[in-house]
């Protein structure tokens, strides 16, 4: 499969201080690529960065297997961005949806299209009358993710586009996006806190940790301060339940940790298990892939992946205990 984009040595600075530096990045042309990561991890300005929204201080940024520099404006015409609170014309559903093809001056059969693209997020054709000021939060994300369908774009990036919605939306979302991949090829970038949507929607998960490439996969990534401890080090979570992990080579490193390295144990098997680290957590939610089943796990500030054994029972909102040993963790650093 080609890669739509390539990042070779990218580097962003704000003021001198380093943002993001992605040595090499590429993704494939129809793949659903997922960014994941904390506030200030990077991922916004990785995501204006496919956009074409701005340049690298350094390095390049390749679409199609060439260079980008001085071709933004002509190639944004098929990379289109849905920020996680978009701006809404003081107009018309209609008239929001129709305005980009307008401003292409692409307006062939456009009624009929800007119904399709409402279709699409399942809004009844009636609601293109509505005025901007009559939408919900996830009506409004709905038509400025119609705004962009419309647009048949190559590229559609989101982010956030998920975040604070109703079920019904989300679903609408999901279902909206995964179809322009379907129907016309388009190459779908996800950003989102959200590892469990990101594990069900994505062929690759990226995550990103101060602006540097932290992890690949449906991989958990520890953040926080590493304390020292015979034996290796412990994360520091504020709690008598610690998280065992071997030397950590600074404080705040970043480190991995695979869902299948994790043990889901019942609540009730904790007192006799022997494990390095042993934390009580509670099934979120569950989710698939193309390996089983993976259950999203709260423990306390924590939210871990965990692959389910195909013997386990589990629901969400069940009490579980989390075992893994020392060496399951990895630094990335």
């Amino acid at each position: 499969m080609n890669a739509l984009f390539r990042l070779e040595n990218a580097v962003v600075r704000y003021a001198g201080a380093e943002i993001l530096r992605v040595e090499s990045l590429e993704v494939p042309e129809r793949s659903v690529f997922g960014l994941a990561g904390h506030n200030g991890s990077g991922k916004s300005t990785l995501l204006r960065l496919l956009a074409l929204l701005e340049r690298p201080t350094s390095g390049r940024v390749l679409v199609d297997g060439a260079d980008s520099a001085g071709r933004e404006r002509e190639l944004r015409r098929g990379i289109t961005l849905l920020d996680q609170e978009p701006y809404l014309l003081r107009r018309s559903v209609r008239e929001n949806v129709a305005y980009g093809p307008r401003a292409r001056g692409d307006v062939a059969d456009l009624d009929r299209r800007v119904a399709e693209a409402l279709d699409w997020v399942g809004l009844a054709p009636g609601f293109a009358r509505r005025s901007w000021r009559e939408l919900s939060g996830g009506e409004a994300q709905r038509v400025a993710l119609a705004a962009r369908l419309v647009l048949r774009p190559r590229a559609l990036l989101l982010d956030e586009p998920t975040a604070n919605l109703d079920a019904e939306s989300v679903a609408r979302i999901n279902l909206a996006a995964l179809r322009a991949r379907e129907e016309w090829g388009a190459t779908l970038v996800l950003v989102s806190h959200d590892m469990a949507w990101l594990s069900e929607m994505a062929d690759t998960v990226l995550h990103l940790h101060h602006g540097r490439v932290a992890g690949r996969g449906r991989t958990n990534i520890l953040r926080g301060s590493w304390l020292e401890e015979p034996g290796g080090s412990r994360l520091d979570r504020g709690d008598d339940v610690p998280l065992r992990a071997p030397a950590a080579p600074a404080p705040d490193s970043p480190a991995a940790v695979e869902p299948g390295d994790i043990t889901l144990l019942p609540a009730a098997d904790a007192a006799t298990a022997r494990f390095d680290t042993l934390l009580p957590a509670v099934v979120e939610e569950l989710s698939r892939d193309r390996d089983g089943l993976l259950a999203l796990c709260r423990a306390g500030d924590l939210r871990l992946l965990v692959r389910v054994a195909a013997d386990r029972a589990v629901v969400p909102g069940t009490p579980v205990a989390l075992g893994m040993e020392r060496r399951a963790v990895r630094f990335l650093d």
